[in-house]
């Protein structure tokens, strides 16, 4: 698949945020302590790989009860 030339790469959490439509509070209560949740700590922030996190979250949904 190739990439667009505006894809971010790494997402931090204002992003995550943005991309999900969730609170912090929400996002850390569903899936951010999840071991499957690939998140990197470099400094004091969080960064996200961009397309894992797109693909966790597509999971994630399906996974939810409706």
């Amino acid at each position: 698949m190739m990439e667009q030339k505006d894809e971010i790469t790494l997402w931090n959490t204002k992003e995550l945020m943005r991309q999900t439509g969730m609170s912090w509070n929400t996002i850390t209560e569903q899936f951010f302590y999840n071991a499957d949740f690939k998140k990197y700590k470099v400094g004091r922030k969080w960064y996200f790989p961009a397309e894992e996190t797109r693909e966790y979250l597509t999971n994630w949904l399906k996974e939810q009860k409706r």
